[in-house]
């Protein structure tokens, strides 16, 4: 609840900005300093949760700060609807005369009715109704709740807001006492400290042996087991939290690049048809295969027919994660019956009867003694201990890892709040805690308040769904979710804070960029019904899943799941259209969030026709299949996020010109064509998504571009001489995405760059067959990420000075010198180059690209010669593609030297390169996986957006579709980073 008691102090410091004055205004700063005095106790109430006595205090004043939070909200709308109007372009909002403050508060009595308070006489209940004929807030309130009430005499609303919040005041106040009586009983805990350095610890959060620790023989022998000839079902069983999936992720790490096809498949409670579904869907990602457009609406044995033919005498690897029946492996199984295919298939589960069909079973058990401990101590971030704290506590870390019992998920998730703790009666009280609570909600309960609302609202993605970082940052800044830490950007506070739950355990990673950046993460089952289940204890959160019986209406966030369902069709359509009713009905009005995971077109009809929105921050509709956005949505004037990327969107409403406090809009992927003129109203926005870095789409923006002040991204527009000039005025600017349509205006684009001291990746798509030259590219020193496209002439020369990037994208440009030998990039560690050399040698240079990780040649159409490889090339190379390069024949000497690649892969090389490259690696018993790939025409590929550019350096060789992990490893493995082979040799 200390989460709630957070979130309500900062609704009532929004309000005292808007209104710092009147008898209202006081009244609401004495319930905020009593509430910040309050919620240390909350915090400890929460870790003493089996104590009947702070459970009881606890559930009591919950009750009540969900009514305090109820009423602070429906203040601030209408303190910020009263004073929108006033809002100038550089200024605060302008505080204006109250006189009509006696009339605003009917949704707050109407509120104080439906929880029948004790403490509003019945006489205020009886004369309260009157109200609603004549309060401008009536318009707020759903009809459903303004008819009862609309009879009846008496009294201003004031009279009623005074009397509730002089009683809740004087309650608070009253607490002073009890709370100078008890704070030397609180468990220690500074929480309004915060360690934000997470440098050092951000190679223990990517670091899969730290999961693995103890389980080294474990994933041998299934290694061994998945190429032995003999074997065709090898099981992992084991209890939730033993580390089933962190095995099976290390071993389909280390084997899947041996076989023709591999897919990675989570299973949770579904149908067949839905579970053969996911299986080809993964298979067909992990070839660059687009799947059939009427993939949802295929029936079972549909997508049997078409696995058979995708698998059809092939050898792969299939990860079952999370089975739970035999009947579920039964259902896969049989897709491959006839297909005279060599499958291997790895299954994780919790069921002892999937060992009927296992050729093969492995059985996690506890970590021992020693293994739990170092687990610990790792997890601590005291491994590497300078300050000799370890010795201090290390009796105690014993007693922990015994209440612990050996269990990893335990383990890291206490060890993860053990790294916030560096004192040794912090260490004693949580060894004690946990001899009679379990770990998980104590945990919880140890977060500040600001994470725990992270943490909870992180539970309305659905399981298993891949968390992109920075969505979940945009999504929390919206909401509010963040730590006051002065000289740091909101962005900067949220990633510290994603980083604390990752570290806690609480959120899992699942992929990291080749920088060791996080770029998304997930959650484990067992912590994500943890989260669901507080979620819906504390009021925070609902599914709203159109199967479920019940919908709860007591939630501040909300969230739409098409989930699966292992029922019978005609059982869920039933359940569907009972629950229609509720659905449309639904009370909408008090929801701050609504995310919808769902791609069904009657679900988007029905919530566009149900939505009573009022208080809403956050609207993420991705992927619904919405044409169009109702006149209504002007009316969600508290609204900071709107994402409708990937949408069928092909206008935007008028009204949308009055979402003031918009922070993000996303409409990537949708039929926009045009962005509106009054766009410049938008004065707040951080973050404006046109359309993605490498598809053509750019749009005009009519807007002066230096209103938005705080504009962080700005990408898919087209640039012209307005925009180029003023683009310096934007301070914030970290990302930035535009198409150049002549030379000049690239030459004003990079002056403004000059002025921009934040910028870290920039794209420049030059259209095709117009030439460009730049004299200076200095202003682009410290760029991080470069994406170049067109033919700039001195490019060449500008790129070679960019020591610190990191990532660097280069297509359709007529480079004359080799760039492999003459660029030196330190930092480098991801390099593509697409179309983009005319010569006719390539050479490795001995130290110019020191920490290279990834490598991509694709159509160099000249280039007949590799040149031998010096012996200090590229030593950290593990990715190297070769693609589409028609006259390149010979296989360079010194491959051998390459000592950290992992992965060889060859799209549409010429036979005479190939056989040369087979033989070479079999000379030199050389260790990397070579894959070879031709273009296959079981399917139709997938295809580039528009035709620009033609190839992409990011597309995968063989002219299919974009993979969106390309220059990053996946932690857990689930999709493939190349492409998959249709002939692979064996690793020797």
């Amino acid at each position: 609840m200390s989460a709630t008691a957070s979130n309500i102090l900062r609704l009532i410091q929004d309000c005292l900005q808007l209104e710092s004055s009147g008898k209202t205004a006081r009244k609401l700063d004495v319930i905020k300093t009593n509430l910040e005095e309050e919620i240390p106790f909350l915090h400890d109430a929460e870790l003493k949760m089996n104590d009947k006595k702070s459970a009881a205090w606890l559930t009591r004043f919950t009750t009540r700060l969900h009514e305090v939070q109820d009423v602070v909200e429906h203040y601030h709308l209408y303190l910020f609807d009263k004073y929108r109007k006033a809002i100038s372009d550089k200024k605060r909002f302008c505080s204006l005369s109250s006189k009509n403050d006696d009339e605003v508060f009917s949704k707050i009595g109407t509120i104080l009715l439906q929880k029948n308070q004790p403490d509003v006489p019945s006489t205020l209940q009886t004369r309260l109704r009157y109200l609603m004929s004549v309060d401008p807030v009536a318009r707020y309130l759903p009809s459903a709740l303004t008819e009862p009430i609309k009879s009846g005499l008496g009294l201003t609303t004031a009279e009623l807001m005074g009397h509730y919040l002089e009683t809740v005041a004087k309650e608070f106040d009253a607490r002073k006492i009890e709370r100078e009586a008890w704070k030397h009983h609180i468990v220690p805990a500074d929480i309004n400290q915060q360690r934000y350095d997470y440098k050092d610890a951000s190679k223990t959060l990517t670091d899969s042996t730290t999961t693995l620790l103890g389980r080294e023989g474990d994933i041998k022998q299934l290694q061994l087991r998945l190429t032995d000839q003999g074997e065709k079902v090898v099981a992992v069983i084991g209890e939730a939290g033993i580390g089933k999936t962190a095995v099976a992720a290390a071993v389909y790490k280390s084997l899947k690049h041996h076989f023709e096809c591999h897919a990675w498949v989570f299973i949770s409670n579904e149908s067949k048809a839905n579970l053969l579904r996911n299986t080809l869907t993964s298979f067909l990602e992990n070839q660059s295969m687009m799947a059939p457009n009427n993939l949802e609406a295929l029936s079972a044995e549909s997508l049997r027919e078409m696995i058979c033919t995708l698998l059809a005498g092939k050898e792969f690897l299939l990860v079952l994660d999370n089975l739970s029946t035999v009947d579920q492996l039964d259902c896969i199984t049989d897709a491959f019956l006839g297909t005279n295919c060599k499958a291997k298939i790895l299954v994780t589960s919790r069921a002892s009867e999937i060992l009927i069909r296992a050729t093969f079973s492995r059985s996690l058990g506890w970590l021992s003694g020693k293994n739990s401990l170092q687990l610990l101590r790792r997890r601590a971030l005291l491994e590497a201990d300078q300050t000799n704290f370890w010795p201090l506590v290390e009796s105690e870390a014993v007693e922990i890892v015994n209440s612990c019992c050996g269990l990893p998920l335990a383990i890291s998730t206490v060890g993860g709040m053990l790294s916030t703790k560096r004192k040794v009666t912090e260490w004693m009280a949580i060894k004690e805690r946990l001899k009679e609570t379990h770990f998980m909600p104590y945990c919880y309960a140890d977060l500040q308040p600001v994470l725990k609302s992270c943490f909870l609202y992180s539970s309305l993605f659905p399981l298993n769904h891949e968390m992109s970082c920075k969505k979940l940052i945009r999504l929390w800044i919206a909401q509010g979710f963040i730590a006051k830490l002065p000289h740091f950007t909101k962005e900067a506070i949220a990633g510290f804070q994603l980083y604390e739950l990752i570290q806690r355990n609480m959120l899992q990673v699942r992929l990291v960029g080749l920088d060791g950046e996080i770029k998304s993460c997930q959650f484990l089952p067992q912590m994500h019904d943890f989260a669901l289940r507080q979620a819906k204890m504390e009021g925070f959160a609902a599914i709203l899943d159109f199967e479920s019986s019940h919908i709860m209406n007591s939630a501040y966030h909300l969230s739409l799941q098409a989930r699966n369902s292992s029922q019978s069709d005609a059982k869920v359509v039933s359940r569907s259209k009972f629950n229609d009713a509720k659905v449309y009905s639904l009370d909408m009005s008090k929801f701050h969030s609504f995310l919808g995971f769902t791609q069904r077109k009657d679900h988007a009809q029905m919530i566009a026709s149900s939505c009573t929105f009022k208080l809403l921050l956050v609207l993420e509709l991705q992927y619904l299949p919405l044409e169009s956005l109702p006149s209504t949505i002007g009316d969600l004037v508290l609204l900071r996020y709107l994402g409708l990327r990937d949408t069928k969107l092909k206008t935007f409403p008028g009204s949308l010109r009055k979402l003031r406090r918009l922070e993000t809009l996303d409409v990537r992927g949708t039929q926009i064509i045009e962005m509106p003129a009054w766009m410049d109203g938008l004065k707040k926005l951080r973050h404006l998504l046109i359309a993605g870095s490498f598809v053509d789409k750019a749009l005009n923006l009519h807007v002066e571009i230096d209103n938005f002040q705080d504009l962080q991204t700005l990408v898919g527009v087209k640039l012209t001489e307005d925009v180029a000039k003023k683009l310096r005025h934007l301070s914030q600017l970290h990302k930035l995405s535009v198409t150049v349509t002549q030379s000049n205006l690239l030459v004003s684009l990079l002056d403004s760059i000059n002025q921009i001291k934040c910028l870290q990746s920039l794209t420049i798509k030059c259209v095709v067959r117009e030439n460009f030259y730049v004299k200076s590219w200095s202003p682009l020193e410290k760029i991080e990420k470069l994406r170049v496209g067109g033919n700039v002439q001195n490019l060449q020369d500008g790129i070679s000075k960019l020591k610190f990037l990191k990532y660097l994208y280069v297509w359709d440009c007529a480079l004359t010198q080799d760039p492999l030998s003459s660029f030196y990039m330190p930092n480098l560690v991801a390099l593509s180059l697409c179309n983009a050399y005319v010569g006719e040698e390539i050479c490795f240079g001995e130290t110019n690209f020191p920490r290279l990780k990834k490598l991509s040649i694709i159509r160099f159409n000249r280039t007949k010669i590799w040149q031998d490889i010096a012996a200090k090339s590229m030593p950290k190379l593990e990715t190297l593609n070769l693609a589409h390069c028609s006259k390149l024949e010979n296989v360079p000497k010194g491959l051998e030297n390459l000592t950290s690649l992992q992965v060889l892969q060859l799209t549409k090389m010429p036979d005479n390169f190939v056989k040369e490259m087979e033989a070479t690696r079999s000379k030199h018993k050389l260790e990397f996986s070579l894959l070879i790939r031709a273009t296959t025409d079981l399917f139709s590929p997938a295809r580039t957006t528009t035709s620009f550019p033609p190839l992409p350096p990011f597309y995968n060789t063989n002219g299919a579709g974009p993979s969106s992990k390309h220059g990053m490893v996946n932690i857990k493995g689930n999709w493939s980073n190349s492409t998959s082979p249709s002939t692979v040799k064996q690793k020797k």
